[in-house]
């Protein structure tokens, strides 16, 4: 794993969810409820710098991202330099992504470089680097598709 940063267990515990900040990937693993042991069944190529995730009302990962390392990187020399921010949202059956979506995009006016995000009906509540306090946001009504890459599959 290349700079693992967030971590989350499925409701029923039986599938574990990994994403690789400088790696770019999302990865799901089979947990084995009996011996607590990690199968990796899944490794998707996303491209993008990835932060914490979590979980929505609906079942869905939500994933806070940076989608341009390069202003991020001035963002943390200079917290008065915007860097972009984006939530993504997965769609999982079982460790098999279905759908993956952006849901919410900044250019860093509103949260800038988001590190947490969290789902409260239609709203999103996020948090950004270098930054004392958190915004709500509204869920995009036309999500974009997103584009995603399966690395790594047990099953082909």
């Amino acid at each position: 794993l290349s700079f693992a940063n967030g971590i989350l267990a499925s409701p029923d515990n039986t599938v574990i969810y990994v994403n690789e900040m400088l790696g770019g990937r999302f990865n799901t693993y089979e947990r084995n409820l009996t011996t607590g042991a990690l199968t990796l069944k899944q490794s998707y190529q996303l491209g993008i710098g990835m932060d914490n995730i979590a979980l929505d009302q609906d079942g869905n990962v939500l994933v806070a991202t940076q989608p341009n390392f390069i202003k991020l990187a001035i963002h943390l020399e200079n917290n008065a330099i915007q860097t972009p921010s984006e939530v993504y949202s997965l769609t999982f059956n079982g460790t098999k992504l279905v759908t993956g979506e952006v849901v919410f995009g900044d250019s860093g006016n509103r949260v800038s470089g988001a590190t947490t995000v969290a789902r409260y009906k239609s709203e999103f509540i996020l948090s950004g680097l270098n930054n004392p306090e958190m915004k709500i946001c509204y869920i995009r009504e036309k999500p974009q598709a997103l584009k995603v890459t399966n690395e790594y599959s047990s099953d082909l």
